[in-house]
């Protein structure tokens, strides 16, 4: 059983007990008072005991169980629930599960960030990182035991009560929005590489969240990413797709990090916060656009004029 700690005061003519419990309740406002500035210091607060997890970021607060590998992502209110993420993984449709903690520490604390590691007992490695702004996994194995990685799924068996699934995807659609329950692809066309985020809301309720694949600047060696769709409340997590020529000689195979964020006013804004990221982090190069003057004035389109008869009427 997990052991509780409480505080009792209790009535006394004692100058002594009147003396600790000031004192407790001094040591008390000190640790609130030091939370707080953590907190608003750009840090995690979390605590840790007994397999269980509740931890305090900006604009995002989690309920997990450890052992279990399950982390409820809520609003910092946690009145609802966003997502309710899975450690699990699978390669060319093969589970690598089962998934064990490494560790664990058992204690309340207030740091940049918290990191949970997890094995499958043989040689694939997930963590799962909660920083102040966004979570983020990622996933290693070997590759001579799974043979080439031609998809890679990330999270299958996560929960979600979203209604609809963004896609900002170049296509023939008009809207970017679709129903959760659909598949939906992203993969390099006009825009090469694309953004690969998907954002989720749910009808009624304000904000969203987003998931985006996030690699280094000379890492992209993937040629799409999937969101599999969801039945039942049950996502079927996020697949990458490896082009054949991707099957390199590696002993060691990684997944490029899954980045998750939290309350975004709308799919857009989602959107915007993760190009922002990327370029923060030097993993997009920011181009210098000098335009002219007559760039920004009135441009008459002379397309019309140069229509004439055709060469074949001639």
């Amino acid at each position: 059983m997990c052991a509780r700690a409480s505080w009792t005061f209790r009535r006394g003519n004692d100058q002594k007990t009147t003396a600790k419990t000031l004192l407790t309740i001094v040591a008390c406002l000190v640790v609130a008072v030091s939370l707080a500035m953590g907190k608003a210091s750009g840090q995690v607060r979390y605590s840790a005991f007994c397999g269980g997890l509740d931890l305090a970021a900006d604009g995002y607060a989690v309920l997990g169980d450890m052992n279990a590998g399950c982390f409820s992502f809520r609003p910092s209110d946690r009145a609802a629930e966003w997502v309710e993420l899975s450690v699990s993984a699978a390669v060319n449709g093969r589970d690598l599960g089962p998934w064990s903690p490494v560790g664990g520490e058992t204690r309340q604390a207030t740091a940049a960030s918290y990191v949970l590691v997890y094995t499958n007992g043989l040689s694939a490695r997930a963590e799962l990182e909660f920083l102040p702004s966004k979570a983020v996994f990622r996933l290693s194995f070997d590759a001579r035991e799974s043979g080439p990685a031609r998809e890679v799924s990330l999270c299958p068996g996560s929960r979600t009560d979203s209604d609809y699934v963004f896609d900002p995807s170049v296509g023939r659609q008009p809207y970017h929005e679709f129903p959760v329950s659909a598949a939906r692809r992203i993969y390099p066309g006009l825009a090469s590489p694309p953004p690969w985020v998907f954002a989720y809301r749910k009808e009624g309720r304000a904000g969203c969240w987003s998931v985006a694949l996030e690699p280094d600047a000379g890492r992209v060696n993937f040629n799409g990413v999937s969101h599999g769709g969801c039945a039942d409340g049950r996502l079927a997590g996020w697949t990458i797709h490896y082009p054949v020529c991707a099957a390199l000689d590696v002993s060691r195979f990684e997944t490029p990090p899954l980045v998750l964020r939290f309350g975004d006013e709308d799919f857009f804004g989602a959107l915007s916060r993760h190009v922002a990221d990327l370029q923060s982090e030097g993993k997009v190069r920011t181009p210098e656009r000098r335009l002219p003057a007559w760039h920004s004035r009135t441009i008459a389109c002379t397309w019309r004029f140069q229509r004439g008869p055709s060469r074949r009427d001639k």
